[in-house]
């Protein structure tokens, strides 16, 4: 059942489509009486900007301009009406926000609604599922490591759907604007190494250089610089007393030495900490030592976060963004174990995964 309906079908022209080759576009969009006088905006997704905006009108609204390149928008009320498009030149759209489709469409339109349809049905299977596996473990019908395996199986299902979905996407727009909205959600998945190589020489410039992509790409390939098993990178930090202090300073010196890089103003971070607490008390005896890097803060407030928790271990502060940079770090908190001899042997966990193979290397 899953399999059949999750499948995409990249077939284009299905629905009405009128594209005329020029710079122009129009976009109309069709509501309920009810909404008139609501304003409507056109975002730009990429840019993360609203680019114009205007009303309903009759249950209606029309947006019309020039456009020398596609882009994802999405057209947005603040009383939730919204719908994802993708703006091109020399088309013409209709959005039926009553029936939640396009009457008027264009090929890239078309794939692009396909693809976000199989994403709802993915979250929305995956939701269904783990809500009855919740259920079973809550009713005492099955244990927490049964529900454990059950999730991680329907996550993996989840996943190797989306990732066939996303290569057969791939295929099909290797170089517009659609693919290179695909190839983000690719970027997102902690892809493999290889897989990423070889899905990326299939790729255009239209892909390739946009700049959301090649920056990711860069964060990753950084990252698998990084990775467990390679040598740690070192990296130093004027301090606010006039001294220097290095990761060298304490990495590849014959401990294993968990480094915590984190923020005053990290929820996550600080809700972590107690954690991170426990293991250094329990394990520091056996030979764990535990150093924070103060990351993208102010030195005034990581003190006082510091204080504040009460953390017994060794910090580099003013670390700043430079440290995130040469690891591939691009969310906080982020845990990297190092060997005694300073090769990494995980990072980026979630922290209870992360702190349970801190404590399979040590013992």
């Amino acid at each position: 059942m899953k399999t059949k309906h999750l499948l995409l079908t990249l077939l284009a022209g299905l629905l009405l489509t009128a594209c005329n080759g020029g710079k122009s576009f129009r976009i109309e969009g069709v509501a309920t009486p009810e909404v008139d006088g609501e304003t409507v905006y056109l975002y730009n997704y990429q840019e993360r900007v609203a680019i114009d905006s205007t009303e309903f009108v009759a249950g209606s609204f029309t947006f019309e301009g020039k456009v020398d390149t596609a882009f994802i928008g999405l057209l947005m009320t603040k009383i939730g009406l919204h719908y994802p498009i993708i703006v091109e030149p020399g088309c013409d759209l209709i959005v039926n926000f009553n029936t939640e489709s396009l009457e008027k469409s264009s090929p890239l339109n078309d794939a692009f609604n396909d693809f976000n349809e199989c994403l709802e049905i993915l979250n929305i299977d995956y939701m269904t599922t783990n809500d009855s596996i919740t259920q079973l473990f809550e009713s005492n019908a099955i244990s927490k490591e049964e529900a454990m395996k059950m999730m991680k199986a329907e996550e993996d299902f989840v996943t190797n759907e989306l990732k066939n979905n996303i290569k057969q996407s791939l295929k099909e727009h290797n170089n517009d604007v659609f693919g290179a909205y695909v190839f983000e959600q690719y970027l997102g998945m902690e892809p493999d190494m290889k897989e990423l190589d070889s899905i990326t020489a299939t790729l255009g410039d239209i892909i390739l250089q946009s700049p959301a992509i090649a920056s990711t790409l860069e964060a990753i390939k950084v990252a698998m610089a990084t990775a467990p098993g390679s040598m740690f990178v070192d990296f130093s930090v004027e301090q606010e007393d006039g001294t220097t202090v290095s990761l060298s300073d304490y990495v590849g010196k014959g401990k294993y030495v968990l480094v915590d890089f984190w923020a005053s103003w990290c929820g996550p971070c600080r809700r972590s900490i107690p954690t991170l607490i426990e293991l250094y008390n329990e394990y520091n005896p056996k030979g764990l030592e535990i150093l924070g890097v103060a990351v993208s803060d102010k030195p005034e407030n990581t003190k006082k976060a510091i204080e504040e928790e009460g953390m017994p271990w060794a910090q580099i502060i003013n670390a700043q963004g430079a440290p995130a940079d040469l690891y591939g770090i691009t969310g906080i908190p982020h845990l990297i174990l190092f060997a005694p001899d300073g090769t990494i042997v995980t990072r980026g966990l979630p922290t209870e995964e992360f702190i349970a193979e801190v404590k399979a290397a040590i013992e």
